[in-house]
């Protein structure tokens, strides 16, 4: 029989960094973060009025057409993020993926997006400026500072390739800056960050 153990973990992150925010047409940008979320009571079959919501905030910056996710780049190109439904409707697992805006943030230009498979979820997140995609484990939450984002995540249902990762937001990128991997049996998953160093 496995055991769970949930370990305190407090983790510091070097101060400094530059939080970059290109001017981009008014009209177009949220003032605020979007967030299209569903509290842990409620179910999926939900996602779809959220993301529906949150698409009428986005001011033409991202919609959908059926399984196509559209978003609009800094420079006006279009990037289109496809899900398969059939194959989730026809339980073709291999074939089976959703992907569900989750949130925009306008400031650091990044697209929040729950990638959904068969039997498993991560999510992505797309860089506006460059169109650039980060693979995450799970939904990354913004630091206080709004200079990086973390992600902590377990599943005993598959593998995952880190519990823990700290993400920095640099100016045309996401990188990777920490990241933890248990060697045992440990679940983890996001509590919530403490002042703008420690989570």
């Amino acid at each position: 029989m496995k055991t769970t153990r949930i370990l305190p973990l407090i983790v510091g992150l070097a101060a400094g960094g530059l939080c970059v925010s290109p001017a981009r047409a008014q009209q177009r940008v949220p003032a605020n973060d979007v967030h299209c979320e569903a509290s842990s009571t409620e179910q999926k079959d939900i996602y779809a009025k959220l993301e529906a919501k949150c698409l009428s905030q986005m001011k033409g910056l991202a919609s959908r057409d059926g399984d196509k996710l559209r978003l609009v780049l800094n420079d006006g190109r279009i990037k289109t993020i496809s899900s398969n439904s059939r194959a989730c409707e026809d339980h073709d697992a291999q074939k089976c993926l959703k992907y569900r805006l989750a949130a925009y943030y306008p400031a650091q230009q990044l697209f929040v997006i729950d990638e959904d498979a068969y039997e498993s979820s991560a999510a992505i997140v797309v860089n506006a400026q460059t169109g650039a995609i980060t693979h995450m484990e799970d939904r990354p939450r913004m630091a206080p500072s709004r200079e990086r984002l973390v992600v902590a995540f377990s599943s005993e249902a598959w593998e995952t390739e880190r519990d823990i990762a700290v993400y920095k937001i640099e100016k045309d990128a996401i990188r990777l800056e920490w990241s933890y991997k248990a060697k045992d049996y440990e679940m983890w998953e996001f509590g919530a960050w403490d002042v703008d160093d420690r989570i």
